[in-house]
């Protein structure tokens, strides 16, 4: 079982599509149009073409070792599909649900022992066996190709040459090397100058929301990207976020306890590791720092969470 993890709109559901293009036993699940964790297994099933099928499962033990009835759950209809067979079940955005995922794929492992799980998330599941891949923003010569390649499809006779090469160098930098916010900023070339894009990116929420219109909408706009996290931290886990922006540089762990001063600050920081939010620096003096990708201090909300 592989996890590739990492902030949001880093390309994990896009390297998972490339993980998976050369296999024919695939079973692709998307998470983001669920709500409730309850609907995961059956949302399993429907991709297995089964969501309205008899079939059985085997007696198998629940998480608190009772027997569940045959076929009496979609997550032992989803056991009884999966046991005899190689299937590679991809399960794509399971932060929001990540709990219960996590239970569901443990139940999977344990009783279909020739499948491979994939799952891609903004934070790991934390399972036994589960195999962690960060996946990382791009170098500067990959944004800088990325960002002519998706300029090009917008406006044919965009090149780089010495005097767009600087730009969007610049430009790629300043995105921190995030391949969504590349790419919106890219599809901004047909009406935009880059010299412009770059001198706009102050106001980088207002520039970078005109995304693919089929695009998942966490994926249409920065901003949308940005909320998808913040609406799924605590509220202990907004604070401290909030109260170490104060650091320019990090803060290490007395200063962040000092400055956060929640009684979960520890525990949250880890969450906000875990989350793709913070980076720990230098095994010794363990500084704490908002990642490049970390919704901005007071983020402010256009609705109220749910």
């Amino acid at each position: 079982m592989v996890t590739l993890y990492g902030p949001g709109g880093v390309g994990k559901t896009r390297l998972a599509v490339e993980v998976t293009a050369h296999r024919s036993d695939i079973c692709f699940v998307r998470l983001d149009p669920l709500h409730l964790g309850s609907e995961l297994a059956a949302a399993i099933l429907t991709a297995l073409g089964l969501r309205d099928s008899g079939l059985h499962a085997p007696s198998a033990l629940s998480a608190d070792g009772r027997a569940e009835q045959r076929g009496s759950t979609p997550t032992a209809r989803v056991i009884a599909a999966l046991a005899s067979t190689s299937t590679l079940l991809v399960l794509d955005n399971c932060e929001h649900l990540v709990q219960a995922a996590a239970e569901l794929v443990e139940r999977i492992l344990t009783y279909c022992p020739h499948v491979r799980v994939l799952t891609t998330s903004r934070e790991p599941l934390r399972i036994a066996g589960e195999h962690l891949w960060p996946v990382q923003v791009l170098d500067e010569a990959a944004a800088a190709r990325l960002f002519a390649d998706r300029a090009a499809a917008v406006h044919p006779q965009f090149a780089l040459d010495q005097r767009t090469a600087e730009v969007v160098g610049e430009i790629c930098r300043r995105l921190d090397g995030l391949p969504l916010a590349i790419e919106l900023a890219a599809a901004r070339v047909r009406t935009v100058d880059v010299v412009d894009i770059a001198e706009r990116l102050s106001d980088r929420f207002a520039l970078l929301s005109r995304g693919s219109r089929t695009a998942a909408a966490r994926h249409q706009t920065l901003r949308a990207a940005v909320d998808w996290s913040w609406d799924l931290l605590t509220d202990a886990e907004h604070k401290v976020l909030r109260r170490l922006s104060v650091f320019a540089g990090g803060a290490d762990q007395p200063a962040a306890a000092w400055v956060c001063a929640v009684p979960e600050t520890a525990e949250s920081l880890e969450s906000l590791v875990d989350k793709s939010l913070l980076t720990v620096a230098g095994a010794d003096t363990g500084c704490w720092t908002p990642s490049p990708h970390t919704p901005p201090s007071g983020w402010p909300r256009r609705t109220s969470r749910p």
